[in-house]
């Protein structure tokens, strides 16, 4: 089973990168991309990768790559006719230095638009990220937890936007194809219906098709169940525990901890007395204002 799986994705893949000679002027199409900046203005000299998304079964796909021009604009090489591009669904990538962009877009023969990808700060591991963060909240290094997280959180942020756009590109997919828009397990039953019948009533094409679909929608599950394990990461995450100490000047220069004496007695009427590193703890001396109480009470009596 396993072969003839991947005997069906190289099939896939021929039909992606080489149709046959009689589609290829109505499949072949040119992608065009507009790389900007985070201030929004054109990305001079960008790196820009295209590739055939989702890779099925882990085959290698050729990728055509290079800079942009001045106006950050890159149109993707076709080459040779073996290495022309035909329509589907692509992963476009962009980077420059500290920067880079990503999403997922299905690119027909009609679609003349360029893709617009804006660069943004590296994108990271939100796993990493957040076992920094840990560690850091471990340290109480308040400050490198906060930045350690702020990355984890944008991780996520930037991996739910390219689920997002990969779903829209597989939505895409269905519908250039005829294909009804299903969930994975919908179009993973077609498909095997689809495969189970007679040889005299087997349509190849659909079957390619709804295998390309339920390719790219077994991708998407995987892009959400690492998010949904990044959330919980995040959600585990616990900043470093506050440590309060001294109000100032409340201990002799050198010395350190107890309470903020002087903070809670201003706010709540106290007389609390620091407690100081070379001193026994002091308390309120609750003695003699009880002994007034009791002074009192005996005169009124």
């Amino acid at each position: 089973m396993r072969w003839v799986l991947f005997c069906l994705a190289a099939l896939i893949s021929a039909l992606a990168v080489s149709p046959s000679a009689a589609l290829a002027d109505e499949q072949a199409v040119t992608i065009k991309v507009t790389v900007l900046g985070a201030d929004g203005k054109a990305a001079t000299s960008a790196r820009v990768l295209v590739r055939v998304w989702p890779d099925p079964q882990g085959l290698s796909m050729d990728a055509n790559g290079g800079e942009t021009k001045e106006d950050g604009s890159f149109t993707a090489t076709t080459g040779q006719e073996s290495q022309r591009l035909f329509a589907g669904t692509y992963r476009i990538s962009a980077f420059d230095g500290e920067s880079d962009s990503d999403t997922i877009v299905y690119i027909g023969p009609d679609d003349k638009s360029p893709v617009v990808l804006t660069l943004q700060p590296k994108a990271g591991s939100a796993f990493i990220e957040a076992d920094l963060a840990a560690k850091a909240a471990q340290n109480g290094d308040n400050a490198g937890y906060e930045q350690h997280a702020a990355k984890a959180r944008n991780d996520v942020a930037r991996d739910e936007k390219l689920a997002d756009a990969a779903q829209q590109a597989a939505d895409d997919f269905a519908r250039a194809n005829g294909l009804q828009i299903k969930d994975l397990r919908g179009v993973a039953k077609d498909f095997e219906r689809a495969d189970k019948l007679p040889a005299d009533l087997r349509d190849e094409e659909l079957i390619f098709k709804l295998f390309e679909y339920k390719s790219q929608l077994e991708a998407i599950q995987g892009l959400q169940t690492r998010i949904s394990i990044e959330k919980k990461y995040l959600a585990d995450l616990k900043p470093p525990e506050k440590k309060f100490g001294l109000a100032p000047s409340a201990c002799p220069e050198g010395q350190s901890g107890g309470l903020l004496a002087g903070g809670i007695n201003s706010l709540f009427g106290t007389d609390l007395a620091g407690v100081c590193d070379d001193k026994q703890p002091q308390h309120r001396d609750t003695d003699r204002q009880k002994g007034g109480d009791r002074r009192e009470r005996d005169e009124h009596d």
